[in-house]
């Protein structure tokens, strides 16, 4: 497909509204993808988390769970500490104190290494917590809120702490646009052209995102009509738009390579998860009624253990059914299974990793292969990183 058309395609691509982005499926999903996670390390932690920080689960034991939970593939240290990723509607001291505790877990995980949390708010602030602001020197565009004794510090990015990037850029625009003819139809030519001008250095600058989303940018891009990438992932979960079209910065590289993103979720992971929940669903409800039907059996006046019998020999042969036909699709389902399985198997990558890890080092790492691995959807049927590496030396024996 030529730029063009590529171009022409996202620009029509429509999100549907219960999947835009700053709802919760779709900002995981963005916030998860690697071009994505540097761009957010490079400013949090700094250029070394590049490329060396992956997504882990952020669910507990007593129920909690974080949006987001970024560590280091290698190992947590004072230089490379977790990273937890909030996108909040509200902020208010409810939240905060979710955080803390949010925070405390991730500090027990990563041997007592307290975490940078990152809070986006999409929204409101409650004006108490506005007072604790404070300036930090990672960007203009971020502000600090105390987190003594829970976290390494929390940082967090609001409409207002990232409007004056918005609005000078619009300052810009409107200047650029009154140097043109007083005349209605030139100034409609002219904006033609610098449309068309802003297209091209678009796709210019998509071919280097991952540069340009890496950079940590504590002032406006050298480019005034971009934004700097963090900045660019806030406007876009805050403004909420179905579609690329309706936003402003339509032309800037980072919203692009959100919206590109999206689009890829939405084809492929966001479908496949919403067709596993609701075939979920409906193997849940039938299998319920059926126990009703038994319970219901069960309590007659004089209970036929007959009746009993029967139903529950329909529920096994449903359950039954239900295993051997969704197990088959699962090995059928081509479209299915190129997105959530690997063209390599466990061991295989489990080598690779190995080969790659000891040029560098002295012994191999097997819970950073096993964590780098889990991520990028391998050793689901291993409890631990243990487990992995006695089935590897057992098969390379």
């Amino acid at each position: 497909m030529a730029k063009k058309e590529k171009k022409l395609d996202l620009l029509s691509f429509i999100i549907p509204l219960k999947h835009r982005p700053g709802t919760d499926l779709m900002s995981k999903t963005i916030l998860k993808d690697q071009k994505v996670i540097n761009l957010i390390v490079s400013v949090l932690v700094g250029n070394h988390a590049i490329n060396n920080y992956i997504s882990q689960d952020g669910e507990w034991l007593d129920g909690k769970r974080a949006d987001v939970l970024l560590v280091p593939a290698i190992n947590v240290s004072e230089s490379m500490p977790p990273v937890l990723i909030e996108i909040q509607n509200t902020v208010d001291n409810a939240y905060i104190h979710r955080l803390n505790k949010y925070c405390n877990h991730v500090h027990d995980k990563y041997n007592n290494f307290e975490p940078i949390a990152f809070t986006i708010c999409i929204k409101n602030i409650r004006e108490e917590i506005c007072s604790m602001f404070s300036d930090t020197h990672k960007a203009s565009y971020l502000k600090k809120l105390p987190s003594r004794f829970w976290a390494k510090e929390h940082l967090i990015m609001t409409p207002a702490t990232i409007a004056n990037y918005i609005h000078s850029n619009e300052n810009d625009e409107d200047d650029s646009d009154s140097d043109g003819d007083s005349d209605g139809n030139t100034n409609s030519t002219n904006n033609s052209v610098n449309v068309n001008d802003n297209v091209n250095n678009s796709n210019t600058s998509n071919s280097n995102t991952s540069n340009t989303s890496t950079s940590n940018t504590n002032t406006t891009s050298t480019n005034s009509h971009f934004l700097p990438p963090l900045v660019a992932l806030g406007y876009v979960l805050m403004e909420q738009k179905c579609s690329l079209f309706g936003l402003q910065y339509k032309e800037d590289p980072t919203v692009i390579l959100l919206y590109k993103i999206a689009k890829e979720a939405l084809e492929h992971q966001i479908q496949n998860h919403e067709a596993t929940v609701d075939t979920l669903l409906e193997v849940a409800t039938e299998t319920q009624k059926q126990f009703k039907r038994i319970i219901e059996a069960a309590n007659e006046g004089e209970p036929s253990l007959k009746k009993i019998r029967s139903l529950a020999r329909a529920g096994v042969l449903y359950t039954e059914a239900c295993l051997h036909k969704y197990q088959q699709q699962s090995c059928d389902d081509s479209d299915v299974m190129t997105t959530i399985v690997p063209q390599k198997d466990d061991i295989q990558y489990a080598r690779e990793f190995k080969e790659e890890y000891l040029k560098n080092h002295k012994r191999m790492n097997w819970k950073a292969c096993y964590d780098k691995g889990l991520n990028e959807g391998y050793f689901s049927t291993y409890k631990s990183h243990i487990t992995l590496k006695s089935t590897f030396n057992e098969v390379n024996k």
